[in-house]
């Protein structure tokens, strides 16, 4: 099953787990409940996260109903850290951590990459 929620992005069921593949999405979510787990199939990608509380208020937060909010993107004295990932690489994203996924490494490029969404209570 799958359900194309716009041209860049796709949620689909992979052995009965939630799945979003996407292409070239760029935003900057914090969730409260769900852990995210990026895999990068191809392409090369730079991620920018934080584990720190946002400085700025949510632009859009929809943390009651769909278990996201967006920020905008930090600076890097707003306690941002960049991780760069190459094809067959995964990051681990935690319930708070704000993260700002698919940036381009050095020109925009198409990556392909399976995100897990994971409920927090899962692992308890």
């Amino acid at each position: 099953a799958f359900t194309i929620e716009s041209p860049d992005f796709l949620s689909v069921l992979i052995r009965g787990i939630p799945c979003v593949l996407k292409n070239l999405v760029l935003f900057t979510p914090r969730r409260r409940v769900d852990i995210d787990i990026q895999v990068l199939h191809t392409g090369r990608e730079l991620h920018g996260y934080t584990s720190l509380p946002p400085v700025h208020k949510a632009l859009e937060d929809k943390l009651d109903t769909a278990d996201v909010a967006f920020y905008r993107i930090p600076s890097q004295a707003e306690g941002l850290q960049t991780l760069f990932l190459q094809p067959g690489q995964y990051i681990v994203y935690l319930p708070g951590e704000l993260h700002c996924p698919c940036c381009a490494v050095e020109k925009p490029e198409t990556i392909f990459e399976t995100v897990l969404k994971i409920h927090k209570s899962c692992i308890d």
